[in-house]
């Protein structure tokens, strides 16, 4: 027995689908959204999902080939519960089977906590649609239905799982409805390839005859089913290449991206503080402030501040003002947007604001010096138009991208309003593990790099970040990975229809080309499974560990073993100790590569045998040995028969020698290798004389050119029967001669037989039939078949002599009368009479027939004139009505006659004969006993 058992694949996937709907089911009845989940970060499964992979497995356990009442349930199960959720989702219903109340903590995002997924949906239906229809085999296209329903729940698992490999949510969340669950997306894979290998691809549980189907269509489902997967994995292969090249580009542009505008920000942004800086170190207004701590209403200080106030705001400043200390404001111009600005982020020197007023301001506080003393101090605001723009830009790149510039402000990143975010929105710079929560968090940190995230928003981003260094900035410049892998999506959509075109062509391909191949195939395996079958004997094939992997049907009648059992046994278990001894050498020279033959003897179950033993290595293509073909035959009998083959030839012989019948045997050089007796009686050649000798040296030369070709295609392969006349003593006589080629092992041609039949007397018998059935039986008279044939004749040769012909068509005038008088008998008495005197009243070469009852006609060929058909009829008018005796009885017979003409026209027997019926029904209206002619203006007319 083999080490390990060998479990059948749906029972494998049996046993996964329990093990994950048991863990589904668990995590949601005792609240481990872990084992709901199964895989890390994946959307934990409901309850629903978790009990159909349960059904699923209850399915899958016995061989769902197999029809049972709990297959037929589980199916009706996995029908009935994913329609009715789907059902839900269409018709906006609650029917209050999603259970939300065990999944609203799991679940607390979706609108409908618990509900299965539609396409979740799609894929068990298929399943359960699968195992229900494969019990049908009555229902039209059942075949066709099935596999579509087992690829379909495959295509929904594997396009779900690719998705969730790929991050491609829209592969696994149909609409905008609930996604599918990791967990779900592996119990459909699993689910749909076990159906598979079972209902499409399997082997047959029927025994051969029985089952509709034929090996080569399921080989040529199977190959489709193949393609199409390789289909598919090579395109989410391709595009799993395609999205990681671009990502990573991408990627890399982004971290560039945000790392130069980072940089052009803080660069711009210094040169702004330093104008700011610049102004509060103006001599101009340092000499102003000094002189007015001096003297606090010095008029030329004052107009000194204006004048420098004037010039600031010509150089877009928006406003400003001038303290005399650190509060007491001297000068004020424009509005500062300091306190209604939504957002400030201090730029981390001290003296600079970066507000949000309907744009970028830079809001300074400066002290002014003079001396090293402080005189005053300055507070400037100027839009930053540049750089508004150039965040607008970033904010705008497309119809997904977005920026951020935010500062650090305690332990939150405060940020400027952004495309999605409103201004002065606050981001937790940690996690609670104590890790950057977003990539702004990482900028402020001092990194710069790529993120593929989930922004706050909850849409997958692809985000580069990067610090503005010497400002307490960050910069975030991200684009949702929707858009940003379009191109690669439309990419991905031109490679998925181009491998579905080349799923289509490699159908066509593999159907017209592979299928012929696997249809012989399939044949030659059917024709060598019953040839191995229905051999005398044993025929088996045992591995490099001697375990069977095949043995034929012969097994059970011949030895009483199952040959189904024998499969994956050893040799010493099914054979015996004693009988595996013995055998062992043979079997150990055949493992070392050697062809071995040799007869046993010996008693083995209950009789004593006598077998030939035959063991052929099985050779991998690297020439080592990989198992042994065997074949033994039983020939115990063969040496009784040897024993009979002396006694069984010489009654072979004496039947040769006495059957009334020429055999002879020649090879392929034509030599004759055997002659009967028969040979000799009939040519009169002595056998001894022709053994040895080619046909051509004893045949006469007429013979041999007569049969030369027949026994060349007997040399060919072909059986050919044939008639020949051949004249003996007696005269002519009929010969029926049948060629048989003999083959050799190999279906060569080594010879032909020769059986020669005289069949003289059956040809004398048929030629007398053929006279029956062309003459009347009563009259002796032609009859309608002959009459016929001898009509159509005599008007060709009118046609080519141009002598006219005539036709007479006569019947007994009141011929029922007599035979209601006188009976049948009577009746055939007075037709044959009538038959005798016509024939005595015609010529010799004129045709004399009774079509039927009491209807005869006349052909009266070769005519000089035409006035002889009617001499003609008066002489048989006189003949017939001369008294006869009839049963005793006197009786005097008439006879009416009509007569139509022939001269070589177009007319047809038909026409002819419809004439002549005409002219003989004129004769009975003109009182019968007499007879009348067709016009000959009809005969002519038609011409």
């Amino acid at each position: 027995m083999p080490l390990l058992p060998r479990v059948p694949l749906h029972r494998l996937a049996a046993l996964w689908l329990a093990g994950v709907g048991v863990c589904v089911v668990a995590g949601v009845l005792g609240g481990r959204v872990e084992l709901a989940r199964l895989f890390l970060n994946a959307v934990p499964a409901s309850f629903n999902a978790g009990l159909l992979g349960l059904i699923a497995a209850l399915a899958l356990w016995t061989d769902p080939r197999v029809p049972s009442r709990r297959l037929a349930w589980c199916a009706g199960l996995l029908v009935l519960l994913p329609a009715l959720v789907l059902a839900e989702h269409l018709g906006g219903v609650e029917l209050g089977i999603d259970a939300p109340a065990l999944h609203q903590a799991m679940q607390s995002g979706s609108s409908h906590p618990g509900r299965l997924a539609p396409n979740t949906c799609l894929g068990f239906l298929f399943a359960g649609l699968a195992l229900w229809l494969q019990h049908r085999p009555a229902l039209r296209w059942q075949g066709l239905l099935v596999s579509c329903c087992v690829y379909g729940t495959l295509a929904v698992g594997l396009s779900a799982l690719a998705g969730y490999v790929l991050d491609l949510e829209a592969m696994y969340r149909l609409l905008s409805f609930n996604s599918m669950s990791a967990a779900v997306m592996a119990m459909l894979v699993v689910l749909g390839a076990a159906l598979w290998s079972s209902l499409l691809a399997g082997e047959s549980t029927e025994a051969p005859g029985e089952s509709g189907e034929r090996p080569e269509a399921r080989i040529t489902r199977t190959a489709v089913g193949v393609l199409g997967v390789v289909a598919v994995v090579s395109g989410v292969a391709g595009f799993a290449l395609m999205q990681r090249a671009y990502k990573m580009t991408v990627a890399d542009s982004l971290e560039t991206a945000a790392r130069g505008h980072a940089g052009a920000f803080a660069h711009s942004l210094k040169q702004e503080m330093e104008i700011a800086e610049s102004v509060s170190r103006q001599l101009a207004l340092q000499r102003a402030l000094a002189q007015l701590a001096v003297n606090p209403v010095d008029a030329q200080a004052f107009d000194d501040l204006r004048e420098v106030a004037t010039s600031l705001l010509g150089q877009d400043f928006s406003a400003l003002r001038v303290q005399k200390g650190r509060d007491e404001s001297l000068l004020e111009a424009g509005s500062s947007r300091l306190r209604s600005a939504p957002v400030a982020l201090p730029l981390g020197d001290g003296h600079s604001t970066l507000l949000w007023d309907d744009g970028l301001v830079l809001h300074s506080e400066l002290p002014v010096e003079r001396h090293g003393e402080r005189v005053g101090g300055l507070m400037l605001e100027r839009r930053l138009g540049v750089l508004t723009g150039l965040l607008y830009d970033l904010q705008h790149g497309d119809d997904s991208t977005d920026a951020l510039l935010c500062a650090r402000i305690d332990g939150d990143a405060v940020c400027l309003p952004s495309r999605f975010y409103e201004a002065g929105r606050h981001i937790a710079i940690y996690r609670p593990d104590g890790q950057p929560f977003l990539p702004i968090s990482k900028a402020l940190l001092g990194m710069s790099g790529s993120d593929s995230v989930r922004d706050l928003r909850g849409v997958p981003v692809q985000a580069g970040y990067a610090p503005l260094r010497g400002v307490n900035l960050g910069l975030v410049i991200k684009t949702d990975s929707g858009e940003l892998f379009g191109y690669i999506r439309s990419r991905l959509r031109l490679l998925t229809g181009l491998l579905a075109a080349l799923v289509v062509v490699g159908a066509w391909l593999l159907r017209s080309h592979v299928l012929p191949l696997a249809q012989r195939l399939a044949s030659s395996e059917r024709r060598l499974q019953m040839v191995s079958d229905n051999l005398p004997a044993l025929v088996f094939h045992v591995d490099a560990d001697l375990r069977y992997q095949f043995a034929n049907a012969r097994y059970l009648p011949m030895v009483g073993l199952d040959p189904k059992a024998m499969i994956g046994r050893r040799m010493q278990d099914v054979l015996g100790a004693e009988v595996s001894a013995s055998i062992a050498p043979h079997i150990e020279a055949a493992l070392r590569g050697e062809r071995v033959r040799y007869e046993r003897h010996g008693h083995w179950l209950g009789r004593e045998h006598h077998h030939l033993v035959e063991y052929v290595p099985e050779r991998r293509p690297d020439g080592s040995v990989a198992g042994v073909y065997g074949m033994v035959m039983d020939i115990t009998e063969r040496h009784q028969a040897q024993a009979q083959l002396a006694a069984s030839e010489a009654r072979l012989r004496t039947i040769t020698d006495n059957v009334p019948a020429l055999i002879t045997y020649v090879d392929t050089d034509l030599r004759f290798q055997f002659c009967n007796p028969v040979f000799e009686a009939w040519t009169g050649i002595p056998v001894a004389d022709a053994m040895g000798r080619r046909m051509q040296d004893v045949l006469p030369p007429k013979v041999m050119a007569l049969r030369q070709r027949q026994i060349e295609r007997a040399l060919r392969g072909e059986t050919v029967q044939f008639e020949t006349v051949a004249v003996l003593g007696q005269g002519p006589r009929h010969f029926q001669v049948n060629y048989l080629p003999h083959r050799d092992e190999q279906g060569r041609v080594i010879g032909v037989y020769s059986l020669t039949n005289d069949i003289s007397a059956q040809k004398e018998f048929e030629r007398q039939l053929q006279t029956l059935a062309r003459v009347d039986a009563l009259t002796g008279l032609a009859n309608r078949r002959q009459f016929e044939e001898r009509f159509s004749e005599a008007m060709s040769r009118c046609r080519r002599s141009g002598r006219p012909m005539a036709l007479m068509f006569m019947d007994i005038d009141k011929f029922k009368g007599i035979n209601d008088t006188l009976g049948h008998a009577g009746g055939d008495e007075v037709l044959k009479t009538f038959g005798q005197r016509l024939v005595a009243s015609v010529r010799k070469t004129d045709t004399v027939a009774r079509l039927a009852g009491d209807e005869f006609v006349v052909i009266l060929e070769g005519l000089n004139t035409v006035d002889e058909p009617h001499f003609l009829a008066r002489k048989i008018l006189a003949a017939i009505s001369a008294e006869q005796r009839v049963l005793g009885h006197s009786l005097r017979v008439t006879t009416s006659i009509g007569i139509s003409f022939y001269e070589g026209d177009d007319s047809r027997e038909g026409e002819l004969m419809a004439r002549a019926d005409k002219a003989l029904y004129e004769a009975k209206e003109a009182g019968r006993g007499t007879y009348r002619c067709a016009p000959r203006s009809v005969v002519v007319a038609g011409r």
